[in-house]
């Protein structure tokens, strides 16, 4: 809960949690779409969704720590894929680069909430379970 993302993956050099989890999504709405719709263009596909979303969850002293904010950035995101897409030099990987990722990238919302404004939304519309919730928050953040 009150670390940062971590900036390395073991099996790729360069990769970073943030990039992964969104690469790996990109994966799953590819597949789908190959599955679901495989006569369709993946950007087609894109369309039938009205949101996809990425969403970094810290608490509110952690929030706007830079080194996570640039990390949720859709250009810093493109850069690293870059630069990890410069090492491999495989023609593939620039294709699917193009094809899916750029596309998926586009269509993604990409924002950090803490986890104090989701306790306060549930607050809001179930005040008793909100109670509960922050009762439980608190106990988190004082044994983290």
């Amino acid at each position: 809960m009150q670390s940062s993302y971590s900036s390395g993956t073991e099996n790729r050099k360069g990769y970073d949690q943030v990039l992964r989890t969104i690469s790996c999504m990109c994966e799953t709405v590819k597949q789908g779409s190959l599955w679901q719709w495989p006569h369709i263009e993946f950007n087609e596909f894109l369309t039938k969704f009205d949101h996809i979303a990425f969403y970094s969850i810290f608490p509110e002293d952690k929030s706007g720590k830079i080194d996570n904010l640039l990390f949720n950035n859709k250009d810093s995101i493109k850069r690293r894929m870059c630069c990890i897409l410069e090492k491999e030099k495989k023609k593939d990987y620039i294709e699917y680069y193009n094809k899916y990722f750029l596309p998926f990238l586009e269509k993604i919302w990409i924002n950090i909430i803490t986890w104090e404004e989701i306790i306060k939304f549930i607050q809001y519309n179930d005040e008793k379970y909100g109670d509960s919730l922050i009762k439980f928050y608190d106990y988190c953040k004082k044994y983290n």
